[in-house]
């Protein structure tokens, strides 16, 4: 009898045990990074409305969210070294199963972004898309998405081959770059809206508008579907968004499966 017993708590410990184990230590965790200057330290380089406010914005998408980590700079904390370094630390916290989403809005340039100490024809400042694709290689993420609202973003498309030091290719398997338009046209700013053209759709996308098969997650392919045809049509034509990258369509970017739909954004 009393071996009846003692078998007995063991298995009653045993399962206390297991359910005590983390389960979310094999889901998977998703990192986003915002990053909004609408002023900038030169004089010489003019100041924006909406950036700021896209960053916000977009940050609050996911904020809150289980499983998630959201990191924003915004103006004077958005150096080159402020959005390298943080790239570096914040992102360097996901694992191969883990997604990270880089947010940008402000001057772009035809190669890359303009952070918070740009300076017109000087190195200062200059974040090129090679960098930030050297930065993203380096990151153990399983999906890496950068989302950029700035002007001549789509120059993308001339970035080089990344190498690290001993020559060999990073991997970029699964980067994609969602640009805000082509190299030869503007990202604009409407009075009309709270946010920036391309920031107001991909707020609408991630809000539920993409879901086109109605299984409340949002993937790449929804994604750009969604902004290519809003965002030409309200532009007239105007601003193109267009994707650049080696990516999985069903790659997920936003999921309210687990949310209740009248908290949806």
């Amino acid at each position: 009898m009393r071996m009846h017993r003692i078998l007995y708590l063991l298995i009653i410990s045993f399962l206390i045990f297991a359910f005590s184990v983390d389960t979310t230590a094999n889901e998977i965790k998703t990192y986003v990074m915002c990053v909004g200057i609408s002023k900038y330290k030169s004089r010489k380089v003019s100041n924006l409305k909406k950036p700021k406010k896209d960053a916000k914005a977009f940050a609050k998408l996911y904020e809150g969210r289980r499983n998630t980590e959201v990191q924003v700079l915004l103006n004077k904390n958005a150096t080159k070294e402020g959005i390298s370094s943080s790239i570096k630390s914040f992102f360097g916290k996901a694992d191969k199963n883990d997604v990270v989403i880089l947010y940008y809005s402000g001057h772009g340039y035809e190669g890359g972004f303009c952070a918070n100490d740009f300076v017109y024809g000087e190195e200062t400042g200059h974040l090129f898309y090679d960098e930030i694709a050297q930065l993203l290689a380096q990151c153990d993420a399983f999906g890496k998405i950068v989302f950029a609202d700035a002007c001549h973003a789509g120059g993308i498309r001339t970035i080089k081959p990344v190498k690290s030091e001993n020559n060999s290719n990073h991997s970029m398997k699964q980067v994609v770059f969602c640009l805000a338009c082509r190299n030869d046209q503007s990202s604009y700013e409407n009075m009309f809206h709270k946010n920036s053209i391309f920031t107001t759709y991909l707020l609408k996308a991630f809000g539920g508008d993409a879901d086109y098969n109605n299984n409340r997650k949002i993937t790449v392919k929804e994604t750009f579907d969604y902004l290519y045809r809003e965002i030409n049509s309200a532009s007239g034509g105007a601003q193109t968004p267009n994707v650049w990258g080696n990516f999985k369509k069903n790659l997920i970017l936003m999921d309210h499966s687990n949310i209740d739909g009248e908290n949806l954004p």
